[in-house]
């Protein structure tokens, strides 16, 4: 049977076809055709070891940040338990109306300001473990830009 041609790529629909067939399509012949200069896989085998290993510090340093503010936030919460004690055998122990109201407005005051240091500092502590673990990040992103630069000078060098 003879083969229909076609006005495209010069030949017949099989041929196209086998191009894009995976089981005959051969990787390296078409880098070659594309003129796609050949990599060093150990490089990027290496790159891609040290992007884990990058990813893993990250995460330790965020895990770790975690743990820290759970650690301190358990600490602020038996701080208040103990405090809400106190302020409740002072409050039953005044006498008058007027000294529990104003004893009423100085502790709010005081637990308003301590609400808001205590939050400043949780901030701050997951800022810290945030900013641990970007930098990781960071620094193995330019890293590897390095390296991929440095690859593409030998890929040019040798080609």
């Amino acid at each position: 049977m003879a083969k229909a041609k076609t006005p495209f790529f010069g030949g017949d629909f099989s041929d196209l076809a086998a191009m894009f067939d995976p089981n005959m399509f051969n990787p390296q012949a078409f880098a070659k055709y594309m003129q796609v200069p050949s990599m060093d896989t150990s490089m990027v085998a290496n790159a891609q070891r040290k992007n884990y290993e990058a990813m893993a510090a990250a995460s330790q340093a965020l895990v770790e940040g975690a743990q820290a503010v759970a650690r301190r936030q358990a600490e602020l919460a038996r701080e208040a338990f103990d405090t809400a004690g106190q302020v409740a055998k002072q409050m039953s122990a005044s006498k008058s109306v007027e000294e529990n109201l104003g004893k009423q407005a100085e502790l709010m005051k005081q637990s308003y300001e301590m609400a808001v240091s205590n939050l400043r500092e949780l901030t701050e502590l997951s800022a810290a473990s945030n900013r641990k673990a970007a930098d990781v990040l960071s620094a193995r992103f330019c890293e590897g830009l390095q390296e991929f630069a440095q690859q593409v000078k030998t890929t040019k060098a040798a080609g």
